[in-house]
């Protein structure tokens, strides 16, 4: 589909690359990161969790470096949720599912604003995007996104939505 617009439109083709971009990201299949360069996330990730030096400022640092894997890797890890659910929560458009998890491991607003850029830097953030997300976040309590990250576990372990002990 890419190289027949691109040939149609020989003029436009840096329009057509971004909208391509655009529309898979919004179906949702392009990944986050090829599968070995996510592999070698999960790997530092992993590390870093061990020594006990994964935390809202690592978080920060990775996001705010463009680190769009380990940070996609290091969101699963922080919120024992499989990778697919943060890659998804870093693809979607709308950032409800971010907001969920960074409130349920108890990021900062600063670490989550980071994240936030990190994953629209192909269209960026209005001010009001921004203002819109730090009202849902102060407003979202870390009990509720707790218990709705217990039913991301349980979904995605196939398991009832009602057994959420």
């Amino acid at each position: 589909m890419r190289s027949r617009l691109a040939a149609d439109h020989p003029h436009a083709q840096r329009e057509v690359e971004r909208a391509v971009a655009e529309v898979t990201r919004r179906v949702g299949h392009e990944p986050v990161a090829l599968p070995a360069e996510m592999a070698a996330a999960r790997a530092l990730v992993d590390r870093l969790q061990r020594s006990g030096e994964l935390d809202d400022g690592r978080l920060a640092a990775l996001a705010s470096t463009g680190h769009l894997a380990e940070t996609t890797a290091a969101l699963a890890a922080m919120a024992e949720l499989p990778l697919h659910l943060a890659e998804r929560a870093m693809q979607h458009e709308r950032s409800d599912t971010l907001l969920v998890i960074a409130r349920a491991v108890g990021l900062s607003w600063s670490t989550v604003r980071a994240v936030m850029a990190l994953r629209s830097r192909e269209h960026g953030l209005s001010l009001a995007e921004v203002a819109q997300c730090l009202a849902s976040f102060e407003r979202l309590s870390p009990a509720t996104a707790t218990e709705i990250i217990k039913f991301y576990r349980r979904r995605a372990l196939g398991k009832s939505p009602l057994d959420l002990q």
